[in-house]
């Protein structure tokens, strides 16, 4: 039952890297250079996260903090993952 829920949120990851990377070879432009963009928007998000992490406060609070910050570290390898994909 995991697994199905996990292809049914990978599934459309996959499409849109897919389309993405459709569009990147139409349009003959540097694969590289717009994966390493993607890498950079990602890691100013991951960065931007990381200073919002409390170390103060509620449970929940820092909770949520450090939880976005690990999401969006893991969203960067998973972003690289499905790009050797694609």
């Amino acid at each position: 039952m995991g697994f199905l829920i996990l292809l049914k949120i990978l599934i459309p990851f996959l499409i849109v890297s897919c389309v993405f990377r459709a569009i990147i070879v139409s349009l003959k432009m540097s694969p590289r250079a717009m994966f390493l963009l993607i890498l950079l928007m990602s890691d100013f998000l991951g960065l931007h996260f990381f200073f919002l992490v409390k170390d103060s406060g509620s449970w929940l609070d820092i909770g949520t903090s450090l939880s976005h910050y690990i999401i969006s570290i893991t969203i960067i390898i998973f972003i690289m993952l499905l790009y050797g994909l694609a």
